[in-house]
Parts: C-alpha cells; structure tokens; sequence
C-alpha cells in the first residue's frame, strides 16, 4: 500500500541520517585528536569507534556501548526513555571481549562512564530503566557477569540514573542474588524486583506469545513491557475537574 512504502521510506530516510549523524562524530573525533595531541590517543578510539559504526555493526563491547547510547540519545529527546535489557543486548560483545582479553576493570570503567553520562542527561523521572537478569525467549536464565558489572558500576558511581531493576525466576543463581542484595544494602532505592513466575504467566493470559512474554522489561514507573514488541504511553488526568464532575453529576 501507499501508507506502507511511505512508512518504509521515513524509516530509511531515518536510518541514513541516523548513519551520518555517527559518522560526523568520527570526523568530529580526529579533527580534535589533531588539535590536542596530549588526548589524541582517546580521541582516535572514540574516531575509530564511530567509523566503524557507520559502516557496520559493533565489533566490540566499547562499540556496543556506543551504539547503545547514540541509539538512545536519539530516541530520548528530553531524556526520558526506557534502557530495557542491556545485559542481554551488550551479552554477545561483553562475552567476546573478554575472552580477546577485555578484564573485568576495564568494562567497570566503561559501565562507569556511561553511567556519568546518562546522569549529565537528566535526573529524576526520566524513565531511564534497566532490566537485568530473568530468562531468555526458550526459558533458560539469561543473568550473566556482565548483569553483575552493571549493578556494581551502579553501586560505585552512587547515582539517581539509570534506575536499576532486576528480573527474579526460580533458576536464579546465588551469584546474581548476591548482586542483587548488595545493591539494595546501599539503600539508594535501586535494585526494584519483578518475579518472572508472577509477570510472564499473566502476558500469556493477556494474549501474548510466550517467546515475547519472557523479554519484558519496564518502563515509566513500574509498568511491564515487551521489550521491542510493545510501548507505553502516558495520559495525564485532571484529578480536581474528574471530581467536581463526579460530585455535580457531569455539570
């Protein structure tokens, strides 16, 4: 249909420029990286990095990173928008990284620095929510090393963002628990639970595919959902009118 290739056309149109827009922070990068020498060696990574993301998919976890944040920045125009699974996401890279010999330090800094980031964003109701842990679309636990480095870069930087959450099944390692009330001792709020054994049998009973039913996430507040298969959206309400209607039957 017209409304169909239309809609298709906006959504290369968007890509294109989304690529370009990457590809002029590369460019960005090395033209500073000549101009300050004394930081060229960080500024030719962030050029590197760009490039090759304009020109294809994320090689490393770096990259990943990267990707996600340029990704997010764009579609968080004011800064309030969902994070969803970034463990499960960033997983492939993380794990590949570290078996090239990426070490756990290295990764805590680059969590850290993210973290830093988003903060400079925006703080408060930005519904900038990370889900960590639960299971996968075949029912097998997904909670990871990198689930654990992403809650200890939370409790080491000590900030409002990003709101940290965490999906509890019964298969649940101890490892990841122990994350887990580490990060809620802090007493800092972060660390808010979601029983899988609860949640995914009540998407089901609302209509939904199972496969799609174990990859919520949240958003806003505390609200489920499904993390590339749905959306929220908010109403606002008169609170005073709705009950001067009510008490003056509708006049």
């Amino acid at each position: 249909t017209i409304e169909n290739r239309e809609r298709l056309q906006a959504i290369i149109a968007f890509l294109e420029r989304f690529i370009s827009f990457i590809a002029e922070h590369a460019a960005l990068a090395e033209k500073q990286a000549q101009a300050c020498p004394a930081d060229a060696e960080r500024l030719h990574v962030i050029a590197n990095n760009c490039l090759q993301l304009s020109q294809g998919a994320p090689e490393t976890f770096l990259q990943g990173l990267q990707l996600f944040y340029f990704a997010w920045r764009v579609r968080s125009l004011n800064y309030t928008s969902c994070i969803g699974r970034l463990d499960v996401q960033l997983q492939p890279l993380y794990d590949k990284d570290r078996a090239d010999g990426m070490t756990r330090e290295a990764a805590l800094a680059y969590l850290c620095e993210l973290i830093v980031k988003l903060n400079k964003m925006g703080q408060g109701d930005t519904l900038m929510n990370v889900m960590l842990g639960g299971v996968d679309e075949a029912g097998r636990d997904s909670s990871s090393e990198l689930s654990v480095q992403i809650m200890e870069a939370a409790e080491k930087c000590a900030m409002h963002e990003p709101h940290i959450n965490v999906r509890i099944h019964e298969h649940t390692p101890a490892y990841f628990w122990e994350a887990v009330c580490k990060l809620i001792a802090q007493g800092q709020g972060q660390g808010t639970l979601y029983l899988d054994e609860a949640i995914i049998p009540q998407l089901v009973k609302s209509g939904y595919d199972l496969e799609i039913a174990r990859c919520y996430a949240n958003d806003g507040c505390t609200e489920v959902t499904l993390e590339g298969s749905a959306y929220i959206q908010f109403w606002q309400v008169e609170a005073m009118k709705t009950l001067e209607l009510a008490l003056f039957n509708g006049k």
